[in-house]
């Protein structure tokens, strides 16, 4: 009977280190090596190769974000509602005509024209880009650069970091290809000019991330507004110094937030949230939304 007892003793001790070392192995997507990511995105390279075409978007960034919003799986879905390899909201998809959210081709289309669109309205400025992916251009305008929220920081580190692992230690551009650092020719050891060249360009780095966490001026203000929302809103400027500038929707006969939406492309919880509208509020004719906030 002791024999017995320890028999099982041992198999149930060797289930469970089993099990933790599965866990000790377990590693999250964003932290996987390059060739791990390449290879799941193998079965997806022609849409991702023609979307990056057509739009003029990096391909390892595409597979970037794939890699930290689904992973990979088609049939991915959050707790919000968005759905597919690109983590579509269903108002984005609908923005963008998509029909199939599911569709791997459709999905990576729309996902990469949104990141064009994005990277174009902050000036090809990734992290704003990536940060507006994760939680709507609107904040990132109300905030003036990355939200400080802990998930959207978190989502644009992740993101950043898989970037980086698929270029290896090339410079990096979210339109072209990586241009590597300058090497000296021949094997000569480096000269002076040398050294100046190297130390300026890491000057201008810094400058250029010192730059991504300073708010919006009052230029990238008007420049960061939608076309289409300058001529289907109205222009107010408020706080000290009229620092603060938002964009109101004149709400017309007949229409609901619905309606606001699809003329506005700002999702309707959005909406709600930032005219602090509850589910027993009711909107009419006249009323004034607000559905565009930047501080500058």
């Amino acid at each position: 009977m002791k024999l017995l007892l320890n028999a099982s003793s041992k198999t149930s001790t060797q289930k469970v280190t089993t099990k933790a070392k599965k866990r000790s192995r377990y590693l999250p997507c964003y932290q996987y090596g390059y060739t791990k990511i390449q290879s799941k995105s193998k079965q997806y390279q022609r849409s991702i190769t023609e979307a990056s075409r057509k739009h003029g978007v990096n391909e390892n960034l595409i597979k970037s974000v794939i890699t930290a919003e689904s992973c990979f799986k088609i049939r991915a879905r959050s707790h919000k509602g968005a759905r597919g390899l690109m983590q579509l909201m269903p108002a984005t998809a609908r923005r963008f005509g998509v029909r199939n959210s599911y569709s791997s081709h459709q999905n990576i289309g729309a996902g990469t024209r949104y990141l064009r669109w994005l990277l174009d309205r902050y000036k090809g400025n990734m992290h704003f880009a990536l940060a507006g992916y994760n939680a709507g251009e609107g904040k990132v305008d109300r905030y003036g650069g990355i939200p400080p929220y802990k998930e959207t920081r978190e989502y644009v580190r992740r993101v950043m970091g898989v970037y980086k692992t698929l270029h290896g230690k090339k410079e990096v551009s979210a339109y072209g290809s990586s241009t590597a650092q300058p090497k000296t020719v021949g094997g000569l050891k480096k000269t002076r000019a040398d050294y100046q060249r190297i130390w300026k360009q890491q000057q201008n780095k810094r400058k250029t991330a010192s730059q991504s966490t300073q708010p919006l001026s009052e230029r990238r203000c008007l420049e960061a507004v939608p076309n289409h929302l300058s001529y289907q809103t109205r222009l107010k400027r408020s706080g000290h110094g009229g620092r603060i500038w938002r964009r109101y929707y004149n709400l017309q006969t007949g229409e609901n937030l619905s309606h606001v939406m699809r003329k506005t492309g700002v999702h309707i919880n959005t909406i709600k949230r930032m005219n602090h509208l509850t589910p027993q509020s009711t909107v009419s004719a006249g009323q004034q939304l607000l559905v565009w906030e930047c501080r500058a």
